[in-house]
């Protein structure tokens, strides 16, 4: 039943992550020969060997072989003492390792603000990037290193400028959760509606970080509730995706749109009902939220699958009994005529199974290919989902296009519980596919041993054969045990 999924595309990432790492200990870099003692020195903290071989001329701008200098080692190590005679002998402020990163970049991610503030004294760029663009200020925010952040906007830090990938350092504050850099980057100018390269801005961004206060600050800016990215994503989808319900009635509350829809159709709704097992608590509350704001339970996506089915694939039982609480419809069909039902009996997820029955789902429904829920349940082998289905009044002979009955998917996938559960319901035993194979002969075909001998107990035809001619006994292949039940049960060689 490949047509049962849940199509959900992906709406791209909201941040795109950077992550600098200034391995700075002596521990897997080597060191120029002629500049070892004064990089040994400065690994080591001694202070006075340090300033002696300066008085000795030894290269102040030593570098381990990754391009790290002796500079950049004592400022994000905060050795103050060694900072400033290292400058004072004219150690090159701005010197950059391979990647581009700098000295003051060093000392920023560690949050050393006295040695930050020495390097700006000392003509440290603040606005220098790294090759992919990354600025001294996102890396402030992104170590949550507020003081240095002040410093570095005292310093004419470009609030404004971007990675390769669009990110700013509104951006990485917002996706932190940092509100007092919020509050310093919008007073310093920054653009509260700057996009990255896909669209997203800082108000989407709060969505890793859930938070309410961020985005109370980002609004009171004028951000824009219902900007999109380049695939329709908002804020409130994000919100929504990650089951942020503060943050989602804070954008209600600021009248953003709750049925927008994306590239894929999807809704702020379907995003929170899709859901995720650690945090199913939320998902129903921002279900709930987004249904009491006037969410259409019943939109649909590019597959015309709707919230409901999207809940039941993913077993959010919860979720599923709110959105019935909120009219869904529980016999809505996709482009491939699977209902809810049908998507969670493939999954086997019995609790949603019997929530979406007793709300009237119809347990005989069909897909494109005639397939019914209990043909979906049969081959996981949820007895629980399957038994539902029954006491549902499921037709148990009822036959996929392809002539397929739930016996015998059953039977394929070695489900002894179902097989059992449906021969008690009276399933046709020797019922043939379009191809002429029975239960049997799938359950030798594809070595079940014991649904075949559930089979044969209810007095399965062994002699019957296939459309080409071929027997249980010839499909069994090189299986001795499945071969000795058969021959056991008079099967003719």
């Amino acid at each position: 039943m490949n047509s049962l999924k849940v199509a959900r595309l992906q709406k791209g990432s909201v941040i795109l992550g950077f992550l600098i790492v200034l391995a700075c200990a002596l521990s897997g870099m080597q060191a120029h020969a002629q500049t070892d003692d004064l990089l040994v020195a400065t690994n080591n903290e001694d202070v006075a060997r340090v300033k002696a071989l300066i008085a000795a001329k030894a290269d102040v701008n030593a570098k381990y072989s990754n391009g790290t200098t002796v500079l950049a080692l004592a400022s994000l190590r905060g050795q103050m003492e060694i900072v400033h005679a290292l400058i004072d002998a004219g150690a090159d402020v701005n010197a950059t390792r391979d990647d581009g990163s700098t000295v003051l970049m060093a000392a920023v991610q560690f949050n050393r603000l006295e040695a930050v503030e020495a390097l700006l004294a000392a003509g440290a760029i603040v606005n220098a990037k790294t090759r992919d663009g990354v600025t001294v200020l996102m890396l402030a925010l992104q170590a949550s290193s507020l003081d240095v952040v002040r410093a570095l906007l005292a310093a004419k830090a470009d609030v404004n400028a971007k990675t390769q990938d669009g990110v700013t350092a509104l951006i990485v504050a917002s996706m932190a959760g940092s509100l007092e850099g919020v509050r310093a980057l919008i007073n310093a100018g920054a653009d509260v509606n700057a996009t990255d390269n896909n669209g997203a801005t800082s108000l989407m961004a709060t969505s890793k970080s859930g938070s309410a206060e961020v985005a109370q600050a980002l609004i009171a800016a004028k951000a824009d509730v219902n900007a999109s990215t380049k695939d329709g994503g908002t804020a409130l989808m994000a919100a929504s995706e990650t089951s942020s319900a503060g943050l989602v009635r804070e954008l209600i509350a600021s009248k953003a749109e709750v049925n927008a829809k994306a590239a894929n159709g999807t809704t702020a709704l379907f995003d929170a009902s899709f859901g995720n097992p650690v945090r199913s608590v939320h998902d129903v509350e921002v279900v709930r939220e987004l249904i009491a704001a006037g969410a259409d339970v019943n939109a649909r996506d590019m597959l015309n699958s709707t919230a409901l089915m999207g809940a039941a694939f993913n077993d959010r039982v919860e979720v599923v009994q709110t959105l019935i609480a909120g009219k869904a419809d529980v016999n809505a069909k996709n482009v491939g005529d699977n209902t809810a039902l049908m998507v969670a009996s493939f999954g086997g997820h019995a609790d949603v199974v019997r929530v979406l029955i007793a709300a009237g789902a119809d347990a005989n429904a069909k897909d494109k290919h005639s397939q019914t829920a209990l043909m979906a349940a049969s081959q996981d082998g949820n007895i629980e989902a399957v038994q539902a289905l029954l006491n549902a009044k499921a037709d148990v002979n009822d036959a996929a296009e392809d002539g397929t009955t739930s016996l015998m998917e059953a039977a394929s996938h070695g489900n002894l519980v179902a097989a059992r559960a449906l021969i008690a319901m009276n399933a046709e035993i020797n019922a043939q596919d379009k191809d002429g194979l029975t239960a049997l002969m799938r359950a030798s075909k594809f070595d079940h041993p014991e649904v075949l001998k559930a089979l044969l107990a209810d007095k399965a035809d062994v002699s019957a054969r296939s459309k080409d001619g071929k027997t249980a006994l010839d499909l069994a292949g090189d299986q001795a045990d499945i071969k000795a039940l058969l021959l056991g049960a008079g099967a003719k060689p």
